[in-house]
């Protein structure tokens, strides 16, 4: 995986599911900042893959708007309204120019 850096909009997450997706209703990329708080965007489903995209937000950067370990992790929705969260994994996020 290339480094990904703070404000890094041309970018996007895929997630590969082992289970069959064909009865979700929603899917959500659920995550923890550096700092601690806490969001969620939503996603598309692509076959087996859940793919959130990235943009660049008004003002410039982008969601991944704070340097340090990011916690990502995915949240289906099925159409009979069951829930499924996905194991939780880390990204660095790097400052620009750093090594």
């Amino acid at each position: 995986m290339a480094r990904i850096y703070k404000n890094q909009s041309f970018l996007h997450i895929e997630i590969e599911s082992i289970e069959p997706l064909t009865d979700v209703a929603s899917a959500k990329i659920k995550f923890i900042r550096p700092d601690g708080t806490t969001g969620e965007w939503n996603a598309t489903i692509t076959g087996q893959l859940i793919d959130y995209k990235f943009t660049k937000l008004e003002g410039g950067g982008s969601e991944l708007n704070q340097d340090g370990n990011w916690t990502f992790w995915h949240f289906l929705t099925a159409t009979d309204g069951r829930t499924a969260p996905g194991d939780a994994f880390q990204i660095y996020v790097h400052l620009e120019g750093t090594v």
